[in-house]
């Protein structure tokens, strides 16, 4: 197995342990699963990591969407926590690099996933309004457990963030053709590359260009079932 296909089965089997356990699994039985020395690692430091929780009603693996134009938005996100004053996304990642926060600020997943929680979260809370002010994503890194990136969210930030979405889905819309990248790097990690004469193999991943959603041609249905 290529070191690429390697490390992102590893980074969906860590995922899907995470959400294994916040589903309430038998924690046991689910740290004999992380049978790798990268897995056990991230594993062990999840667990370690008081993520504060006690108090808040949690959504592990949580799809939510949201009409915007002529289509739907979509996100899964690993974890939302619903507290009295407070409304916490959580992502895990697993980079092998700390990344920069300020790389991370403007990603369209940072973007995405707080803009539509406004828009369509209100649904956790028992139909009521979310305050973007409220909001906070975290993003908890498994090589780096005590160095949690954190981004608040205003209600500034919010009209800002749908309003460039609402603008790049209607410049997407007017577009007849796509012209492509002349930056080829971005190329390596795109499904369908192969398509524009820009490589077959996946180029090993580096942390600066790790993809919006997941990409790999492993899904999670080619990782077993943990067995009980």
């Amino acid at each position: 197995m290529l070191e690429n296909e390697r490390r992102q089965l590893e980074g969906q089997f860590f995922h899907r342990l995470v959400h294994q356990h916040w589903l309430g699994l038998p924690l046991d039985k689910l740290s004999r699963m992380a049978n790798t020395p990268t897995l056990n690692q991230w594993w062990e430091n999840y667990l370690s990591y008081d993520f504060k929780l006690k108090d808040f009603v949690t959504f592990p693996e949580l799809n939510l969407t949201s009409q915007i134009g002529k289509h739907k938005l979509i996100a899964k996100y690993d974890l939302v926590a619903i507290g009295h004053d407070k409304v916490l996304i959580f992502d895990w990642k697993t980079f092998q690099k700390r990344p920069r926060d300020e790389w991370l600020a403007v990603r369209y997943q940072t973007r995405v996933y707080r803009s539509l929680l406004i828009q369509s979260g209100g649904c956790l809370k028992n139909n009521e309004p979310i305050n973007p002010e409220q909001v906070e994503m975290i993003y908890w890194l498994a090589n780096f457990p005590n160095q949690p990136i954190r981004f608040p969210y205003s209600t500034t930030q919010f009209v800002r963030d749908w309003q460039h979405l609402e603008l790049m889905i209607t410049r997407i819309d007017e577009q007849d053709e796509f012209p492509l990248t002349a930056d080829e790097k971005k190329c390596n990690y795109c499904l369908y590359r192969s398509f524009c004469d820009r490589g077959i193999s996946a180029a090993i991943i580096e942390d600066e260009y790790e993809p919006l959603f997941e990409m790999s041609e492993l899904t999670l249905d080619q990782i077993p079932e943990i067995e009980f």
